[in-house]
This record gives C-alpha cells, sequence and structure tokens, in this order.
C-alpha cells in the first residue's frame, strides 16, 4: 500500500510539472509569438530530460531489485552459520561469566582462577582461528575488523607468561566483546532477510 501511494505522488507530481511546462510554453508563446518548431524543440528537451530521469528510476529499481535476490540466496546459509557460531561459542561466555565473579568458583586461588582464564581464552582464541572462513562468508568488512583486532591482541594474551587480575579482566572483555560481535551481526542478517523479503 505504502508502494503504492509512493508511486501516486511521483505521478501526480510529474504530472503537475508538465501541466505548469505546457502553460508556460503557452504563455511565452503569446508574448514572444515563437515559431512552431522552437516550441517543439523545447518540448523535445524536456521530453528527453523526463526519458533520461524515468530511465534513471527504472535501472536502479532492477539493480536493486537483482540485490535482493542475490542476497536472499545465500541468506539462509549466512543466518545458519551465524547462529552456528554463536551457539559453538556461548560456553565459552559463561564460562567467562563464570570466572568474572570469582566467589562463583569456589574457594580457587587468584593465581589458579587466572590461569583458567588464560587457557580459556586460549582454547576460545584457537575455536576463532579454526572458524576464520566462517567470518568471511556471513560478516561485513566493519565487523570483521573489529573481531580481527580482537583476534590480536587475544593472541598476546595467551601467550604472556605473567598473566596477572588485569589481564583476566582484558580477556573476559574479550570474550564478552567477540560474543557481541556475533550477536549483532545475526540480528542484522535477520533485520535485512526480512526487510528484503517484504520487498520482493
Amino acid at each position: 500500500m505504502k508502494k503504492k501511494n509512493d508511486y501516486m505522488l511521483y505521478v501526480a507530481i510529474l504530472l503537475l510539472i508538465l501541466g505548469d511546462l505546457l502553460l508556460l510554453g503557452y504563455i511565452l508563446n503569446l508574448i514572444f509569438n515563437w515559431d512552431t518548431t522552437i516550441i517543439a524543440g523545447i518540448i523535445s528537451f524536456i521530453g528527453s530530460i523526463f526519458g533520461g530521469v524515468i530511465t534513471y528510476f527504472g535501472v536502479n529499481k532492477t539493480l536493486r531489485h537483482r540485490d535482493r535476490e542475490l542476497f536472499l540466496e545465500t541468506a539462509t546459509e549466512k543466518l545458519i552459520l551465524s547462529d552456528d557460531l554463536i551457539q559453538k561459542h556461548k560456553k565459552y561466555l559463561n564460562s567467562a561469566f563464570l570466572y568474572e565473579n570469582t566467589g562463583n568458583v569456589g574457594n580457587m586461588e587468584p593465581d589458579a582462577i587466572n590461569k583458567a582464564v588464560q587457557n580459556l581464552l586460549k582454547e576460545f582464541y584457537e575455536s576463532l582461528e579454526l572458524r576464520n572462513k566462517d567470518f568471511y562468508k556471513t560478516m561485513d568488512y566493519d565487523a570483521l575488523r573489529i573481531l580481527m583486532f580482537h583476534q590480536k591482541t587475544m593472541s598476546f594474551l595467551v601467550l604472556k607468561t605473567n598473566f596477572n587480575e588485569e589481564d583476566r579482566k582484558d580477556s573476559i572483555e574479550k570474550i564478552r566483546s567477540v560474543f557481541n560481535i556475533f550477536n549483532d551481526n545475526k540480528e542484522k542478517l535477520e533485520e535485512y532477510y526480512y526487510k528484503n523479503k517484504r520487498e520482493i
């Protein structure tokens, strides 16, 4: 319904402009007593401009429709991959949440908690490395850049010999940030999918 109203609005505007131009041409003809050849030339010129505008909108609409179709052809695979990334890495987020408050881990010493978090980060990092190809299939460039940045900083934390409480907090934040990237990516894909589905 909204599209129909938009088209009707464009048609009404076009008709008003054409009406104004015809009226203006008639008035100019009365004032300057133009030859019919000049009037025909002006009408042809204006017609070519309108023809170009209509062609532009037609081509633009066709290209947008094709882009939507191409996205929808691969959308299911992208959504499944995106959901799989979340499900496979949820356990790391849950463990990080557990280690975030030392009271939830029993009577572990701070050094033991630090070591456990470093091992958790190492497992998380290795899991990400194995799924790099999936990131390229399902994420846009901005999300990929942020993810790659987190992976680089994780690699330093994983190899640290004097892993302290500050590093532990950074590691937990890294896991949470990466998981948020996965969630945001899935939400964007779903939103774009349903938007394109409605417009097809």
